[in-house]
């Protein structure tokens, strides 16, 4: 992906790290081959000041056809891997720290490093080990480069996905391992987006549900004109919502979706140059629906953009320099 790495968790999946930003109507490269990205989620609990959660979901255009012969499946279990368990990441960035990229790719075997060890090095106010794990020794590490890309077990070519690479201090300095973001903590949220949303497939893991085949009613007799009229149910009350976006010069950068669980109601990946838009819609306020606005490139909007989302008579957003994005939770969440 060009600056950044990731793994193909699926035919048409692909897993990275939202510090990289997003590549909605790019190509991303697989095997060599250019491949298309139509749908990007970021994690909802994405922190850029902490790293915490620390992933992009990639949806390809087309399935990848070719193979390795390696096999791929994405960890389940919180308790592994395990504290001294080597695993290893692989990737195509600098293998110094700050040095060049070096368009080959490469994989190191490093040891997991314990929670509380890692803690020692890093603190607790931007380590969170619920969400992140520690892997890493002198002179082992990941590197700039390679951010996004797999730390895995591996038993020959079978390898089993439990990492993501995210953060940390210089490339393999002594005390200081690599910070992944921890995959078996968001398996929840990769089966809703992957397999619920975009009915794909994630490796050994994960399948799309079936599609309910609707089954015929039941004939009701029709009610004659004398008879009594049921009085009709009021509708259900609802919340206006009202999003105001100005794009600037670099439409192509910005995305912005509004989902209730896993309908999608808006989604505009299309834009012009500096020109101002406005939707409207009434939401219920029982059930939980997301407003997700993301700028590809992470430096929000420039010269005369901006966004203003107002949810009944609320405010809830009205400004330019969101980075990456924002989400904002609209109703019972």
């Amino acid at each position: 992906m060009g600056f950044c790495g990731a793994t193909l968790i699926g035919p048409d999946v692909v897993l990275a790290a939202m510090h990289c930003g997003g590549f909605l109507g790019s190509n991303v490269t697989i095997g060599g081959a250019p491949y298309k990205v139509i749908e990007q989620r970021r994690h909802p609990g994405w922190n850029p000041a902490t790293y915490a959660n620390d992933f992009f979901l990639f949806k390809l255009k087309s399935p990848v056809t070719s193979t390795t012969g390696a096999t791929l499946t994405v960890n389940t279990d919180k308790n592994l891997p395990t504290p001294g368990q080597l695993v290893t990441t692989l990737g195509q960035g600098s293998t110094y720290f700050q040095g060049p990229s070096t368009g080959i790719l490469w994989d190191v075997k490093i040891p997991v490093v314990g929670d509380a060890s890692c803690k020692t090095s890093y603190g607790t106010s931007k380590l969170n080990t619920t969400i992140m794990l520690c892997a890493g020794a002198t002179g082992k590490d990941s590197c700039q480069g390679d951010s996004g890309g797999p730390l895995v077990m591996r038993n020959g070519n079978n390898h089993v996905l439990v990492g993501v690479v995210s953060w940390g201090s210089g490339c393999g300095d002594a005390g200081y391992p690599g910070i992944y973001a921890c995959v078996s903590a968001v398996t929840s949220w990769i089966t809703a987006v992957a397999c619920n949303e975009w009915r794909s497939t994630v490796n050994g893991v994960f399948t799309p549900p079936p599609i309910a085949t609707p089954t015929r009613a039941p004939t009701v007799p029709t009610r004659s004109p004398s008879s009594p009229v049921a009085p009709t149910r009021r509708p259900a009350t609802c919340t206006p919502l009202k999003v105001e976006f100005r794009s600037d010069r670099w439409p192509k950068e910005s995305s912005i979706y509004l989902r209730a669980g896993t309908q999608t109601i808006w989604k505009y990946t299309s834009f012009e140059i500096d020109t101002s838009y406005e939707w409207t819609t009434c939401l219920s306020t029982s059930t939980c629906t997301v407003l997700d606005v993301t700028d590809n490139y992470g430096d929000g909007l420039a010269d005369n953009g901006f966004v203003k989302v107002t949810f009944g008579t609320k405010v809830l957003y009205n400004g330019y320099d969101f980075k990456h994005g924002f989400y904002v939770n609209l109703g019972k969440c």
